[in-house]
Protein backbone atom coordinates (compact mmCIF):
# COMPACT_ATOMS: atom_id res chain seq x y z
CA UNK A 1 0.00 0.00 0.00
CA UNK A 2 1.28 3.87 -0.57
CA UNK A 3 0.07 7.02 -0.24
CA UNK A 4 -3.47 7.75 -1.53
CA UNK A 5 -5.63 11.06 -1.83
CA UNK A 6 -9.14 11.37 0.04
CA UNK A 7 -10.61 11.76 -3.73
CA UNK A 8 -8.89 8.49 -4.63
CA UNK A 9 -10.04 6.75 -2.07
CA UNK A 10 -13.90 7.75 -2.09
CA UNK A 11 -13.33 6.52 -5.88
CA UNK A 12 -12.17 3.04 -4.85
CA UNK A 13 -15.30 2.97 -2.34
CA UNK A 14 -17.83 4.40 -4.29
CA UNK A 15 -18.90 7.71 -2.78
CA UNK A 16 -18.00 11.05 -3.16
CA UNK A 17 -15.33 12.39 -1.14
CA UNK A 18 -17.64 14.27 1.31
CA UNK A 19 -19.31 10.57 2.20
CA UNK A 20 -15.71 9.46 2.75
CA UNK A 21 -15.09 12.62 4.95
CA UNK A 22 -18.20 11.82 7.38
CA UNK A 23 -16.78 8.17 8.04
CA UNK A 24 -13.31 9.86 8.87
CA UNK A 25 -15.09 12.45 11.38
CA UNK A 26 -16.87 9.22 12.76
CA UNK A 27 -13.46 8.08 13.82
CA UNK A 28 -11.18 10.93 14.01
CA UNK A 29 -9.59 10.54 17.35
CA UNK A 30 -8.11 6.58 16.12
CA UNK A 31 -7.59 7.90 12.74
CA UNK A 32 -5.43 11.13 14.39
CA UNK A 33 -3.35 8.53 16.89
CA UNK A 34 -2.08 6.33 13.87
CA UNK A 35 -1.23 9.03 11.75
CA UNK A 36 -3.38 11.34 9.82
CA UNK A 37 -2.29 14.35 8.63
CA UNK A 38 -4.74 17.41 9.56
CA UNK A 39 -6.44 19.29 6.57
CA UNK A 40 -6.34 17.92 3.32
CA UNK A 41 -3.61 15.83 1.14
CA UNK A 42 -2.78 12.37 0.73
CA UNK A 43 -3.06 9.97 3.59
CA UNK A 44 -0.60 8.39 4.42
CA UNK A 45 -0.65 4.00 3.93
CA UNK A 46 -1.38 3.13 7.39
CA UNK A 47 -4.16 5.34 7.79
CA UNK A 48 -5.37 4.31 4.42
CA UNK A 49 -5.29 0.18 5.37
CA UNK A 50 -7.33 1.04 8.39
CA UNK A 51 -9.89 2.69 6.54
CA UNK A 52 -9.81 0.03 3.61
CA UNK A 53 -10.21 -2.71 6.40
CA UNK A 54 -12.60 -1.15 8.30
CA UNK A 55 -14.84 -0.01 5.93
CA UNK A 56 -14.35 -3.45 3.24
CA UNK A 57 -13.00 -1.18 0.30
CA UNK A 58 -11.24 -2.65 -2.24
CA UNK A 59 -8.64 -0.97 -4.11
CA UNK A 60 -7.32 -2.15 -7.35
CA UNK A 61 -3.65 -0.26 -7.46
CA UNK A 62 -3.57 -1.76 -11.58
CA UNK A 63 -7.04 0.43 -12.76
CA UNK A 64 -5.77 3.74 -10.76
CA UNK A 65 -8.08 6.80 -11.21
Amino acid sequence: MKTITRKQLAYYAGVCPRTLRNWMDAHEEELRRIGKPEGNGALPPIVCEWIIKNYGITVDEKGKK
